[in-house]
């Protein structure tokens, strides 16, 4: 009786300490995890804000050399810009 009672004491004070270890553990990995997502997210921005930019050139470049007759708005309508 009594060395089941131990067993007991002995298992519920191991899971407590691991369980606090690997709480603390799972908060740490879930701060990096946020601090990598929102770098993920500025870059994607910065990517998205850069691809814009060179579809704006390509439309200005092929304005320049084609002889269409489309206004800015139809030509942006057309790209999607």
């Amino acid at each position: 009786m009594e060395d089941s009672v131990l067993i007991i004491v002995t298992v519920v004070v191991v899971v407590w300490y691991f369980g606090s270890v690997i709480n603390s553990i799972i908060a740490k990995s879930g701060k990096m995890a946020t601090r990598e997502y929102e770098v993920f997210e500025r870059e994607q921005a910065f990517r998205l804000a850069k691809g814009k930019e060179e579809l704006k050139a390509k439309a200005e470049k092929f304005k320049a050399e084609s002889k269409s007759t489309m206004t800015d708005e139809e030509l942006d309508a057309f790209l999607g810009i």
